[in-house]
């Protein structure tokens, strides 16, 4: 029982990732991409390609 509740999360944070992999691929002609949604500022770039389902800046990221 314990594993299946841990794959379901596992699976579940997969979903939610890939579904916001694929919103920041539909973005990404849009000239407003890579900045953050937050604060309008410019993502950094080691972000975007570490993350680029990330929508937020590091300093807006860490206020939630």
């Amino acid at each position: 029982i314990n594993n299946k509740t841990i794959n379901d999360r596992t699976l579940r944070k997969a979903e939610e990732k890939l579904k916001k992999l694929r919103l920041a691929l539909s973005r990404i002609n849009d000239p407003k991409f890579g900045e953050c949604i937050k604060c309008d500022r410019p993502i950094q770039e080691a972000r975007i390609l570490l993350m680029p389902e990330e929508a937020k800046c590091v300093n807006c990221a860490r206020l939630r």
